[in-house]
């Protein structure tokens, strides 16, 4: 039996739903025994060599297969006519799924219907960018020859990197163009494809023009099972929160009057979701667990209770029946619940570390899947030995890195991951400051690969360290010092994608403002 050999499969769609039509592609590979180590961010692309298509959902993975280059091209073709792929129609048409081998180890092939590395690779800014997501530098003693002998696609994959690298992928470009036309949401629907003129500089986390003919214009995008994307980097997006909680440290009871959600509850709970989305907010967050410091954890069963129903009456509202719901859980039982009732995000303070079962959940389910920076459970999270730290942002990037890497191996698509670092959870007030003061060097400097680039949520909302600054004993107080706090996660290259916010109304001007000087998302009339 031939060796394990590292591969690396570039993966596209077109048609249907495409996000969906890559995840099921990534289960499928692992059904046949191709083992999916590491997967790249996910990009939105308009189609090349032939026009008036849909664009294209372009991703990477790497992997280990012991199956020979001809019988690992017949598997591939097999998984791509399951997924509905005529592959009679015309050559660079639209289609379900692509499936292609970009390398396979350091073994050049030549073959009438194969060709490895790809021949075209090198021309392909759609294939480039993803898979230089996948290269994270390791520090070992074994010369370049010597991973080559042994299957290795490392050296491959650093000068993809280092391409890309030449070209802008991985710096500050200016002159950027929106990849597609947004709704007043900031969210693609999964047929646009029409380019948007969005002009300003940011990292390639947001867009980048390409050259003619190789697929003009990329975006980085996270994708929900309906369809829709969500797209990073020309603003930053709004997520309301609704607590469904007795005890939470800012709006505990405010939501509904008792502990399990009856319809007047109900009917206010959803006014107040629809104010919100009026007031701005992009995304609801709904929680019925309160995560303040040394708060109760209540039963599966009361969590559920109260945050089901509020679900399923808002996607029965016809003003809310579209917005993106997230559920705020730690539980995967829960999880599962708030997804068949229609929530389209989970958001687990833990990174998966309360519930064991969470991220096999989440990867069994197929959505974002928001993974916090926390350490401890909700009693000891505020110990001194959980919030010491020598340099707070470089060891929570390093933490998130790991929690995301598990969640990744867990079967979670690394597109599918929204980082946040966890302001005001195991976190000093100190802690918190440097935290948001060098949010650009936890992108830069201590996450790797394709999460340096990865989504990133940031709640400082009301948070106890605000008031510590203020003087503002009551929560409900420190927006004016959320909104400051907000904007300093958006400056100098932290680039917030998510801030998640109890006053929409109030904070969306000041995120609006800081969008327009740190985004060059001019938007004066």
């Amino acid at each position: 039996m031939q060796q394990s050999i590292e591969i690396v499969l570039a993966l596209g769609s077109n048609l249907g739903n495409r996000g969906l039509n890559l995840w099921h592609a990534v289960k499928e590979l692992k059904a046949r025994g191709i083992n999916v180590l590491r997967h790249s961010s996910l990009y939105e692309t308009t189609a090349a060599y032939v026009e008036n298509q849909p664009s294209y959902l372009n991703a990477a993975v790497l992997a280990t297969t012991a199956l020979e280059p001809s019988k690992l091209l017949s598997v591939l073709k097999h998984i791509e006519s399951k997924a509905g792929r005529d592959h009679n129609s015309v050559r660079f048409g639209p289609r379900p799924l692509d499936l292609d081998i970009v390398f396979y180890g350091s073994m050049k092939i030549q073959q009438e219907n194969l060709v490895v590395p790809h021949p075209r690779w090198r021309d392909r800014a759609f294939v480039k960018a993803p898979v230089s997501d996948l290269y994270i530098p390791h520090c070992t003693s074994q010369s370049a020859e010597a991973a080559d002998k042994a299957g290795s696609v490392e050296s491959a994959l650093r000068k993809v990197f280092a391409m890309s690298s030449d070209v802008g992928f991985h710096a500050k470009v200016d002159g950027i163009e929106c990849a597609q036309e947004l709704d007043e949401k900031g969210l693609l629907s999964s047929t646009t494809t029409s380019s948007a003129g969005c002009r300003g500089e940011t990292d390639f986390h947001g867009s980048k023009a390409l050259p003619q003919g190789q697929g003009d214009i990329m975006s980085r995008v996270t994708p929900l099972k309906s369809g829709r994307l969500l797209r990073w980097g020309r603003r930053t997006h709004l997520m309301g929160i609704l607590n469904a909680t007795p005890d939470s440290f800012s709006d505990g009871g405010k939501l509904l009057g008792s502990r399990t959600a009856s319809g007047q509850d109900l009917d206010h709970a959803v006014q107040v979701a629809k104010q919100m989305v009026q007031d701005g907010a992009d995304i609801l967050d709904v929680g019925g667990q309160s995560t303040r410091p040394g708060s109760i954890r209540v039963s599966e069963q009361e969590e559920a209770a109260r945050v089901i129903p509020l679900i399923r009456a808002m996607r029965a509202n016809s003003q809310l029946k579209d917005v993106v719901l997230s559920c705020d859980t730690f539980s995967a039982l829960v999880a599962q619940e708030a997804v068949a009732a229609g929530a389209d995000i989970i958001n687990d303070v833990s990174g998966g570390t309360l519930d064991k079962n969470m991220l096999p959940k989440v990867a069994e389910l197929g959505v974002p899947y928001v993974l916090m920076h926390m350490r401890g459970d909700l009693a000891s999270m505020q110990q001194s030995t959980n919030t010491a730290y020598s340099n707070t942002w470089l060891e929570v990037g390093q933490e998130l890195q790991h929690a995301a890497d598990r969640a990744m191996m867990a079967g979670v698509p690394a597109w599918n991951i929204i980082l946040d670092p966890g302001i005001g959870f195991s976190k000093t007030p100190e802690g918190n400051l440097d935290l948001i003061r060098h949010l650009s060097l936890l992108r830069g400097q201590a996450l790797q690969g394709g999460f340096k680039n990865a989504p990133m949520l940031v709640g400082p909302s009301r948070k106890s360290f605000l008031g510590k600054i203020t003087g503002r004993t009551e929560p409900a107080e420190r927006d004016a010092a959320t909104v400051a706090a907000a904007v300093a996660c958006i400056a100098n290259g932290g680039l917030a994608d998510i801030v998640r916010i109890h006053n929409v109304k109030d904070v969306r001007d000041g995120i609006a403002v800081a969008d327009a000087l740190y985004r060059g998302n001019e938007t004066i009339s």
